[in-house]
């Protein structure tokens, strides 16, 4: 049996989580972190596009206050999970090195739309069908935590609800990555996004970040 040796850093691909509203600039910063990671590496950058998100960035728009040129990345533009499985194995980690999922919501959502089993008498799905729900996606998510190539998950913010113990009644008590509940807990990095408006109408909204996570010690 092996025994403790000396720890090595040896995880040299960056796993990052992003998460937040609509408007709060999710897929425009995945595409800018994404870029430099990839020109680090002389690779190109594959996404995953759930929701066309990336349609405006893909050509030039010079009016564009920050990267007014064209991104250059490579897509596929789908919800279907057996399609993003396949395409996620195929990757060609000698032509791409950063791979974005934008959003891992809407592929959550497809794991849990595909079920067609028994439902209870309320029309929820009965607590032990969830262990084969999960299990594709769970089975994407090991293939992108173990990838060599730099991985950026991008999904939608959740409201969290706790049980009130007086009254038995559900409570808001935070927001979340809106996906598979262990999700935001696999990333090196996550970070929560926000525009703030301001309350002058002739200033633009300032787009925050929280860092909620993080492995390396230096966001936080």
């Amino acid at each position: 049996m092996a025994g403790f040796r000396k720890a090595e850093a040896k995880q040299a691909a960056l796993k990052l989580g992003i998460y937040g509203p609509p408007g709060s600039g999710k897929t425009f910063t995945s595409l800018l972190l994404a870029e430099g990671l990839a020109k680090v590496t002389g690779k190109r950058v594959a996404y995953v596009d759930t929701e066309r998100g990336t349609d405006f960035y893909c050509k030039a728009v010079p009016t564009r206050a920050a990267h007014p040129e064209a991104f250059d990345f490579d897509a596929i533009y789908t919800r279907a999970f057996t399609e993003i499985l396949d395409s996620v194995r195929s990757i060609s980690t000698s032509e791409h090195s950063v791979i974005v999922i934008d959003s891992i919501t809407h592929i959550w959502e497809a794991c849990i739309n595909a079920y067609a089993g028994r439902t209870t008498r309320a029309g929820t799905i009965p607590m032990q069908a969830w262990g084969k729900i999960k299990q594709p996606y769970k089975q994407l998510m090991g293939l992108l935590l173990s990838s060599p190539m730099h991985v950026i998950i991008c999904g939608r913010q959740g409201t969290e609800y706790a049980t009130n113990e007086e009254t038995d009644e559900l409570k808001a008590v935070g927001l979340k990555m809106k996906a598979e509940g262990e999700t935001a807990y696999e990333p090196h990095i996550l970070i929560r996004m926000e525009q703030i408006k301001s309350k002058k109408t002739n200033e633009l909204a300032q787009i925050v970040a929280f860092a909620e996570k993080d492995r390396t010690g230096v966001l936080a």
